[in-house]
């Protein structure tokens, strides 16, 4: 009688804990929703601090894509400025042989 009982009690237990477990989750979440106001009003605090930081950071990023695009085309306008200057001065040097080569014949004769 006793044994029957005591199974009949483990059966019960058995089917209580996962409700139990259930409710448990249900109360701790509920009591997640229930905060005070002071800190759900520090949480939002925080939330809208760092939305504003995001969107000041955005805006520098932005800056500072505008501020590389600028750098990068002084570059390249410098590169290009460089490359015509180097063909300048090789064909300055091509003519100052070609001068000095014909000064050369035109002087032995």
């Amino acid at each position: 009688m006793l044994q029957k009982q005591l199974e009949e009690f483990q059966r019960k237990l058995s089917q209580l804990t996962p409700e139990q477990r259930r409710l448990t989750e249900k109360l701790r979440n509920m009591s997640l929703n229930n905060l005070p106001a002071s800190t759900v009003s520090v949480l939002t605090g925080g939330v809208t601090e760092k939305k504003e930081m995001c969107l000041k950071m955005r805006e520098q990023l932005g800056v500072l894509e505008k501020e590389t695009a600028a750098k990068l085309s002084e570059m390249d306008q410098y590169n290009k400025d460089m490359q015509e200057l180097r063909e300048s001065q090789r064909n300055s040097r091509q003519h100052l042989r070609s001068y000095g080569a014909s000064k050369r014949t035109n002087g032995a004769n």
